[in-house]
């Protein structure tokens, strides 16, 4: 196969990115493989984004821009996914950008490895209210596995360096998706890349990643983006997307259930931190009851207990939530919100 006339599909979801759209489709259209179907879903923007990509689109006729009623990044990304031709995909979100070389060394790596799903390093990139900062990468390398059970023993090291679960790092043989029937949940909006990439790894075969950080992923920080991820979104996502992996990583060894269940964990944490962001009367009713329900859970309680070698604010959430006891834990969410918003104003000096 010749890489450089091996057409590939470029999926980029839209929703209030306007101010970091051109950015990334900038990044995008400069690709060196030049063989690409760009596909924007403008899911439901009001900021202007959805006339952007049409501008774009007039601009670059690898342009496909696609306008549909706001339902979140899955279902984007599945709208992606229809639209898609080549035979690779690659998924970008609007707020980040890509190496110019990107898509080419996926592509050069998938070809000669026969890879399933082939992946990145990743440079971190912060903006707070400050602006943005440069904050580590994550790489590793890894030649195309020989098989399945070579895949799933170097599973721990994807998982170690931040690989495992992102979507926007990896080239994806279009054909191996479609006999996974790969979608998105269009119902999780946390940990959605997790579940997708949990079940084709149950599948594949080939997988490679490549030690050279060629993916700018943006987190943001900004307490905009961190209010839509209620308490309550971080509690019953976690616990949805722990449940369906559960079963693959069992069956993968106790090391990668610990790991599942310390996710699941660190994810309550989160919603206990952010159930103490939140303010109104509706959100002191919620981060009541959002407390009262991890106090009585006895799934989580059983999965503190398993939580193997995790970090100590995993161990520190973990504690708490095995004891069961309302007042700890809503003392313990309260002391992370206030230490997230000192965080926040020390940044700003």
């Amino acid at each position: 196969m010749n890489a450089g006339s091996t057409p590939v599909t470029v999926i980029v979801p839209v929703h209030q990115s306007a101010g970091t759209l051109d950015a990334c489709l900038t990044s995008v259209t400069a690709q060196t493989h030049r063989d690409l179907r760009i596909v924007v879903i403008d899911d439901g923007s009001t900021d202007g984004g959805g006339a952007l990509c049409d501008r774009w689109a007039e601009r670059d006729p690898r342009i496909l821009p696609i306008h549909r009623p706001h339902g979140g990044v899955s279902a984007a990304r599945n709208t992606g996914l229809d639209a898609a031709d080549g035979d690779y995909i690659a998924f970008v979100d609007a707020d980040d950008t890509i190496a110019p070389t990107m898509i080419e060394t996926l592509l050069d790596a998938a070809i000669a490895g026969d890879c399933r799903m082939t992946m990145c390093g990743i440079r971190n990139i912060r903006r707070a209210a400050d602006g943005p900062h440069t904050a580590g990468t994550h790489t590793m390398r890894m030649p195309a596995t020989a098989g399945n059970a070579e895949l799933v023993a170097r599973l721990p090291e994807l998982i170690r360096t931040c690989h495992y679960a992102p979507v926007w790092n990896t080239l994806y043989e279009r054909a191996f998706l479609e006999r996974c029937h790969a979608r998105f949940d269009e119902t999780i909006i946390l940990g959605e890349d997790k579940l997708f990439n949990t079940r084709l790894y149950a599948a594949a075969d080939h997988v490679a990643c490549l030690d050279e950080p060629l993916y700018d992923y943006t987190c943001d920080t900004t307490d905009a983006a961190l209010a839509a991820r209620t308490g309550e979104r971080w509690y019953r996502d976690g616990r949805r997307v722990r449940d369906a992996i559960m079963p693959y990583l069992a069956a993968w060894g106790d090391d990668l259930a610990a790991w599942g269940d310390s996710t699941w964990i660190h994810q309550i944490g989160m919603a206990l931190e952010r159930a103490y962001a939140e303010r109104g009367d509706d959100a002191k009713h919620a981060r009541a009851a959002l407390i009262r329900d991890i106090a009585a859970d006895a799934d989580a309680a059983a999965a503190a207990r398993h939580i193997g070698d995790a970090r100590p604010s995993i161990r520190a959430t973990a504690m708490l939530v095995a004891a069961g006891r309302a007042r700890p834990l809503a003392c313990y969410g309260r002391s992370r919100a206030a230490a997230r918003r000192l965080l926040h104003l020390l940044r700003r000096r």
